[in-house]
């Protein structure tokens, strides 16, 4: 859908190009999650291949406009869920919790967090998780997968009519880590025997190694 009020023409210029989750509904050409009542949904990736012990972080794009006030309204937030192939786990011990759904909500691990008093979006950000690790428990889990939900709640029906949250390009891996001595700050000249004067010209090379993450490593 094309949203074509209050200046939101960037908005469906997605990161991906092609489409993007929303919470919300598009009226008279304006986003939003204005129905009367509190609101209150969520989606879920599917069940993912997971290992014990290893780090992860969810990276994503993200357009969010609500409403700013000082209290926790209009929540959008990010969980992850352990599960062992047979049951959810829970995310600070591995203890099985139990298989119905009713147990993925006890299960759930928030790793991301905004809500009204957080400054709206003015474009397409790209945010990061907190990194969490699948958890050890007494028994080594026999398929270990985990999923990652999010969550959009209004909390109150009142100053709803903003545009919502949009989500795109959703990654989920090992987070960034640079395994190789940084390289020292500032500019490094190169000096040859006795000469006061080092070669402005002369371009040093430092070699970085990283792990995790994915694409092209850029040092900035």
């Amino acid at each position: 859908d094309d949203f074509t009020g209050d200046g939101l023409e960037t908005v469906k210029i997605f990161p991906s190009g092609k489409q993007a989750l929303y919470y919300g509904y598009v009226k008279d050409g304006r986003g939003t999650y204005d129905t009367g009542a509190a609101t209150i949904g969520a989606v879920a990736t599917p069940w993912l291949k997971a290992e014990v012990g290893l780090t992860y972080q969810v990276r994503f794009w993200m357009y969010r406009v609500v409403e700013s006030f000082s209290g926790q309204f209009d929540r959008t937030r990010v969980f992850v869920v352990f599960h062992n192939g047979t049951k959810y786990l829970r995310p600070d011990t591995g203890d099985e919790i139990g298989s119905g759904l009713e147990h993925q909500y006890a299960a759930r691990h928030q790793i991301f967090y905004r809500d009204s008093s957080h400054p709206a979006s003015t474009t397409w950000e790209q945010v990061f998780s907190d990194k969490f690790k699948f958890p050890k428990g007494n028994a080594q889990p026999q398929t270990p997968q985990m999923r990652i939900i999010f969550e959009f709640e209004s909390r109150d029906n009142r100053f709803n009519d903003y545009l919502g949250w949009l989500i795109d390009d959703v990654w989920v891996g090992e987070p960034l880590t640079i395994i190789s001595d940084p390289p020292p700050n500032g500019v490094e000249r190169v000096r040859y025997g006795t000469d006061p004067n080092p070669d402005p010209d002369i371009v040093v090379h430092f070699q970085l190694k990283a792990a995790g993450g994915s694409g092209r490593y850029r040092w900035a």
